[in-house]
């Protein structure tokens, strides 16, 4: 009860509208949520994480619903943009991080990133031992 009653579509992924002819049926019996509530008020209080955006990395603020961002002020090309998250599955964190890469820097909670940086680092050990990486490719590591 409740996920599926309401469809939240991305208009940004919407190739081609089309008017039609006939009018769409009225739902009378559906509930739409309240739009002036906060889009994570089922949250509760579920993890955040807050995370340190270089410019190149601000395309996740659009991508992604965010709880805080202290750029809203509309940040200059060369600012850091720290923006909170909610992290309903861990996993999202973990390859979110790893796509971005050095563009991100979590800020809290301590050691959120740990297993983005584990699986970075086991992915270089392996190129390592199959031949397709020098040690001079992983100095950031």
């Amino acid at each position: 009860d409740g996920l599926f009653d309401v469809a939240h579509d991305r208009a940004d992924r919407i190739a081609r509208a089309q008017v039609l002819p006939v009018a769409a049926e009225q739902h009378h019996d559906v509930v739409l949520p309240d739009p002036t509530q906060d889009w994570f008020s089922d949250q509760g209080d579920g993890p955040t994480v807050t995370l340190d955006l270089q410019p190149a990395a601000h395309w996740v603020v659009e991508y992604y619903p965010s709880l805080s961002d202290e750029g809203d002020d509309a940040p200059g090309p060369d600012q850091v943009r720290r923006v909170s998250f909610p992290v309903g599955d861990p996993a999202w964190l973990r390859g979110l991080l790893l796509r971005l890469g050095d563009l991100v820097q979590v800020v809290e909670p301590a050691g959120a990133g740990d297993p983005a940086q584990r699986e970075a680092q086991e992915a270089i050990e392996q190129y390592r031992a199959l031949g397709l990486l020098d040690d001079k490719a992983d100095r950031g590591m």
